[in-house]
């Protein structure tokens, strides 16, 4: 599942945030990979560096309730997190960790039941929070989560974990930047203590072996009047096209095309001459280069009449 949201920086940036939710049947946990794009400049005012920070909290549910002690694992050394080194680099080196959750043995708790709700990520979390879920959320300074650790039951947990990215300016103004992350969200300690989380990677497909160059992508209608046969039978509409390029879609890209009857004697009526089957196409990942796709969510209701030209709009 592909979740795509955007958020506005101070400076007016716009971030583009692509979510991917993976699960592969059979595992005890699922995948969630973070792919943000940004603009953001060396321009003046405010030029410079950002840090972007992800958080993933949530009530850790196992089974009927919230009943378990907080757990963390697989230590790192925190030069791992380069957060840490940019808020902190004056003091010893700390202990870090990427892995974080909540755990139940058997009769801990009112359920008999063990459990297990962990998160984990490549690298280091930069902070993190395995307490009561009322309080998972809470943050002190630079956006840090409290690093709290409640390792005893019974109490109605919560865990939250908390990446900082860095956001190194483009110099280029014409240039996207783009980040990535993974969190793994699991349920069974064993099957957890051997997934290895990798970050997602941004392909390589430059014609020389180079990285593409990373700007905003054009689609466009390829022709801004199409047309096409009527037919004695429906049929998805002919000639309406899209033409994309030139780029790379990482993800696949969710597009609305939308049908308007245009007013006046002659003109296609909907239900009558076309029916739009859809509002939504998917658009392929992958690279285009001015390539042309069909549009097919719009189906031509034929007849055996012989009419005029009828036309609509679409956007």
């Amino acid at each position: 599942m592909v979740a795509q949201s955007s958020i506005v920086n101070g400076r007016g940036f716009t971030y583009y945030i692509s979510t991917t939710y993976t699960y592969v049947a059979g595992n005890k946990y699922y995948t969630i990979d973070y792919i943000v794009t940004s603009p953001e400049t060396t321009a003046t005012p405010f030029g410079g560096e950002y840090w972007l920070h992800i958080y993933l909290s949530e009530p850790s549910f196992m089974g009927a309730n919230t009943c378990g002690r907080g757990v963390i694992g697989g230590p790192t050394p925190a030069v791992v997190d380069e957060y840490y080194n940019f808020y902190n680099s004056s003091t010893p080196i700390a202990t870090f960790y990427n892995m974080v959750g909540v755990i139940r043995s058997a009769s801990e708790c009112a359920d008999p039941a063990a459990a297990t709700h962990l998160f984990k990520t490549d690298g280091a979390f930069s902070s993190f929070a395995s307490r009561p879920f009322q309080s998972r959320d809470d943050k002190s300074g630079f956006y840090l989560l409290s690093n709290m650790l409640v390792n005893s039951a019974p109490f109605d947990m919560g865990v939250a974990a908390h990446k900082a990215i860095n956001v190194p300016p483009n110099f280029n103004s014409d240039d996207i930047q783009h980040l990535t992350k993974q969190f793994v969200v699991g349920f069974d300690a064993a099957e957890m203590a051997g997934v290895v989380p990798v970050d997602p990677e941004l392909p390589n497909v430059g014609s020389f072996g180079q990285t593409i160059k990373h700007q905003h992508l054009t689609v466009n209608f390829n022709s801004t009047t199409p047309e096409g046969l009527e037919g004695d039978d429906d049929h998805a509409i002919t000639g309406l096209e899209l033409k994309i390029g030139k780029g790379y879609f990482y993800l696949p890209q969710i597009l609305e095309i939308v049908a308007t009857p245009i007013a006046g004697p002659g003109n296609a009526v909907p239900g009558t001459d076309y029916e739009v089957i859809r509002q939504k196409i998917i658009i392929p990942g992958g690279i285009y280069w001015d390539d042309v796709i069909p549009v097919d969510n719009i189906k031509i209701i034929g007849n055996n009449i012989v009419d005029g030209n009828r036309k609509f709009h679409w956007s």
